[in-house]
């Protein structure tokens, strides 16, 4: 029994500092229903005012994801302190309301609180997202004021900043006033000019020898090659390149980067090579599995006569270990000694362990331990435990678990290995009480460390695996698949569960994730019959249970229940929600629509159902502005074509039920939708992060379909802004009449036009055959026409001056940032959100409403690309653009925020 469970039953009174750490523990394990609890404990003892409990009650409910309740809190403070008001700036600034986190320091500063070093740094990335020139700068003199220049986290925050701004030469002063750049400060500077297209060439920024050696490590740690390549690309200009140090570390860094190719090519280039290069293109060798070419580079380096070292024989011993070369390994070992005079080292004994270990060898492998000369270390014992594990071995890793446990107490990761391996074994009680000793160092809070011992930490333990649940649909499949794509890249490992319908192609476009497939029963027959909404109704209905089954045979297969860090899945698949819950795993809801038809789900589901009905089916309200949701018409609200409105209801009410998720990702920018975001954030009560624009953050190729290329070599032969590309998604069907008129008015305006017309789009017929003559004279002159295009290939072309869309959410984010207006023809759904905001808001967009004429059509087009409303749009579009890569590029998007708090929910 804990002291909470003690207090809130007796209302007994305890100390202040009692009552501080009971509100800590609640916090730090998330127990939202606990720590109200103890809330109104402490508000019936009439002490929850205490400027100090009231501080930790803030600080309670950010942790819990709870902004509005920490603001009220923090709201009736009778005396705020400093430590209330770093955690209530910096959730909003990690929640993306960078206004509220100025607007609260500017209360705090009225109240006479000093600033805190703690907080300059969110303070400084709600400057940076929200552009505030003026604020960021009166921060960084008060930073100067405050004597915090020497942080290197807040001068790296600065840097940041500034280069955001476009600032870079201010960027470059803040640097150079720093006495000592350690690694985040160089990073930072190095990703300004990135970010600013000044890297290549460092301007001011001189890099000797020594530098880039030490920064090319960073670039590793960081798995940020695109950085390590400019700084070679500087040491090609500079003639450092040809530096043997150098040489080695631009081949450490491509090799530990996953860049083998370039590895060997700079090696090959090398013509005196040294002990450090053999050795850096072993290692690379070894890490990559080329056992054989490890060795045969061990060969060639013993055939030159230059030294081996222990680092050499480190190298080809771990590729022995990965290669099963279990008889060479035990024979280099000896010569290491015998040969070469050369001592075994710690790492040696590791290497030999689990070359052992992984052959079967177990008691070898502990003989060898027992007889080292030298006390084995938590690497040593490590190798055995996993050896253990791999072979069922429970006595041995019993004693490995026992050492590891005295040598690093607070590590329960070897406790999991255990525990795991007593589950295989089915001793359950075993469970059980590694269970309880896993918990209770869990419960223990680590020592402060520096940001790059904490970075270092994240890449040694985060290795989590993240369970991704798409809808089997184009529309759907894309952005969840950039969503794993950015979380890979971040260093998690990537699992996707999909349906027998419409499976991804995963052959060579995501080699590194682990796809599996759940049976639905449903087949294209029940697609067409049942429709998309009653088809979706029913998937969920029938896939809970084959998911359970597959959640669970996932976790059989992992080495612990917390190697899965959560389940994200498509709002549509709500199912998903279920098995995680009773798996225990957390789960984060994915909509990969944009937040106004989050928002207008979430109105539509609550309102009368039956006036909704009547409503919808009145004319005369069609016109009509949608009571809190304006600009949006009853018209332009999220329903579909594809089923009857009861319907519609019916999965609404599913989808953005939020059930039992710890959080809601949203493929959007708070730059595009802040009003929709906030709206959200405060009526679901779950932390609510835009993490978008995917396509930009983490493109991903994700096509169900098949593209059609040569349509680029086309665009090229056309003037710049001059092609209208008409693509209307991968549902939209058009009737014979409407593709007549739609290629009247588009030959009548005398532009140029890309027209992808899908195999399957035009009823009764596989692609084309059906239409008449007249189609193929009106297109041929002009235009050129595929069954799908490469669309962000498209987008980006010069020769594009607009996009005629469905206005999908995807297309339009993609058109968004390209800065390329649109002709908008929505067909169902949030389409319609998308395209009233397109013409009414974001101004970008021409939307075509009712029959499809050619006038129309023409009138339309040359709107877009020919007339002064067209030059405008643009302008518009391109301010866009700038706007979302920004965004994206710094940090603006809450992507980084949502995967800091996946990295945080694991590290506890």
């Amino acid at each position: 029994m804990n002291k909470f469970s003690i207090v809130p039953c007796s209302f007994r009174v305890l100390s202040i500092g009692s009552y501080v750490e009971l509100i800590e523990t609640n916090g730090r394990d998330r127990l939202l229903w606990q720590g109200r609890k103890l809330h109104g404990h402490l508000v019936a003892s009439g002490i929850a005012h205490l400027t100090r409990i009231a501080a930790k009650l803030v600080a309670f409910y950010v942790e819990c994801g709870k902004l509005v309740d920490a603001r009220k809190v923090f709201d009736e403070m009778p005396k705020r302190d400093v430590s209330g008001c770093v955690v209530m700036i910096g959730a909003c600034a990690r929640n993306g309301y960078y206004q509220e986190s100025l607007d609260l320091f500017r209360e705090m500063s009225k109240e006479g609180l000093k600033l805190d070093a703690f907080i300059v740094p969110s303070l400084v990335k709600a400057s940076r997202n929200l552009l505030d020139r003026e604020f960021g700068k009166m921060i960084h003199c008060l930073v100067l004021k405050f004597s915090f220049e020497s942080d290197a986290f807040i001068v790296s925050s600065l840097i940041d900043m500034y280069s955001k701004f476009g600032e870079v030469e201010n960027a470059r002063k803040v640097f150079n006033d720093l006495a000592e750049q350690d690694l985040v400060v160089f990073n930072a500077m190095i990703s300004g000019y990135a970010s600013n297209s000044h890297l290549t060439l460092c301007p001011g920024l001189q890099l000797y020898q020594a530098t880039i050696t030490t920064l090319l490590p960073a670039c590793t740690a960081l798995a940020n090659v695109n950085h390590g390549k400019e700084i070679h690309g500087y040491s090609v200009v500079t003639g450092l390149e040809d530096q043997g140090f150098v040489r080695s570390a631009l081949l450490d860094m491509y090799g530990k980067c996953g860049f083998v190719s370039e590895a060997v090519i700079l090696f090959c280039k090398t013509p005196n090579k040294t002990t450090i290069t053999f050795n850096s293109m072993i290692f690379c060798y070894a890490n990559h599995g080329l056992s054989d070419k490890a060795v045969e580079q061990f060969n060639q380096m013993e055939a030159t006569g230059e030294k081996l070292d222990h680092l050499t024989f480190t190298a080809i011993l771990t590729a022995c270990s990965h290669g099963g070369l279990t008889d060479l390994g035990q024979q280099l070992f000896l010569s290491m000694q015998n040969k070469y005079r050369i001592k075994p080292r710690l790492e040696h004994y590791a290497c030999m362990v689990d070359l052992l270990g992984r052959a079967g060898k177990l008691d070898e492998a502990y003989e060898m331990i027992k007889a080292m000369p030298i006390e084995p270390d938590l690497f040593v014992w490590g190798a055995l435990l996993g050896a253990c594990r791999n072979h069922g071995n429970i006595e041995l890793a019993r004693i490995a678990a026992q050492r590891l446990a005295e040598l690093e107490p607070e590590n329960s990761g070897n406790d999991l290995l255990l525990s795991s391996l007593y589950a295989n074994a089915g001793s359950w009680e075993s469970v059980v009480r590694m269970k309880m000793m896993i918990k209770k160092k869990k419960l223990r809070r680590l020592q402060g460390s520096s940001w790059l011992e904490r970075l270092a930490m994240e890449e040694k333990l985060v290795k989590k695996r993240i369970v991704l649940v798409p809808v089997p649909a184009q529309g759907h499949v894309t952005p969840i698949m950039q969503l794993g794509n950015a979380l890979h890249l971040k260093g998690f490992s990537i699992t996707v569960v999909q349906t027998q319908n419409n499976r991804v192609s995963h052959s060579k476009d995501f080699s590194d994730f682990q796809f599996l497939t759940i049976p639905d029963s449903l087949t294209e027959s029940d697609l067409k019959s049942l429709g998309p909404l009653m088809f979706m109704i029913k998937l969920n209905q029938i896939c809970e249970a084959s998911f359970k089954q597959c959640l669970g045979q996932l976790l059989k297969e992992q080495s612990n229940v917390d190697d899965i860090a959560c389940v994200v899945y498509d709002e549509y698949m709500y199912f998903s929600e279920a098995a995680a819950k009773e798996f225990q795993l957390p789960s984060v809801v994915f909509s990969t629509t944009n937040a106004t038809a989050f928002v207008c789900r979430s109105v539509i589901a609550k309102v009368n159902a039956e006036k909704f009905l009547i409503d919808m089916k009145d004319p005369e309200m069609q016109d009509q502005v949608f009571p809190g949701l304006d600009p949006l018409r009853y018209k332009d609200l999220p329903t579909s074509a594809f089923g009857p409105v009861e319907s519609i209801l019916k999965i609404y009410s599913e989808t953005v039920n939020v059930r039992s998720a710890s959080a809601v990702i949203i493929n959007s920018a708070s730059c595009l939708e802040s009003s929709s975001l906030a709206w959200l954030q405060q009526e679901l009560h779950v932390p609510v992060y835009p993490i978008g624009p995917l396509h930009i953050a983490a493109s991903a190729p994700s096509s169900l379909l098949e593209e059609d290329r040569s349509c680029i070599e086309w665009l090229k032969k056309q003037k710049p802004s001059s092609v209208i590309y008409i693509s209307l998604g991968s549902l939209a069907l058009m009737e014979t009449k409407d593709m007549l008129e739609m290629a009247q008015g588009l030959s009548n305006s005398n532009q140029p036009f890309l027209w992808v017309i899908r195999p399957g789009s035009i009823p009764a017929s596989e692609w084309t055959e059906s239409l008449p003559e007249e189609f193929d004279k009106l297109v041929s002159e002009r235009g050129y026409i595929v069954k799908w295009a490469p669309q962000m290939e498209v987008l980006k072309h010069p020769a594009v001056g607009g996009f005629w869309s469905h206005c999908g959410w995807n297309s339009t984010l993609e058109s968004l940032g390209e800065g390329v207006p649109m002709i908008c023809r929505p067909f169902s759904g949030d389409q319609r959100v998308n395209a009233r905001y397109l013409e009414n808001v974001w101004r970008i967009g021409v939307q075509l409403e009712g029959k499809l004429e050619k006038g129309i059509v023409e009138r339309a087009v040359k709107r877009l690309i020919v007339d002064e409303e067209g030059a405008e749009m643009r302008k518009r579009a391109i301010d866009l653009k700038e706007k979302l890569e920004t965004s994206a590029r710094s940090g603006g998007s809450s992507l980084e925020d949502f995967i800091d708090s996946l990295k945080m929910e694991n590290s506890i």
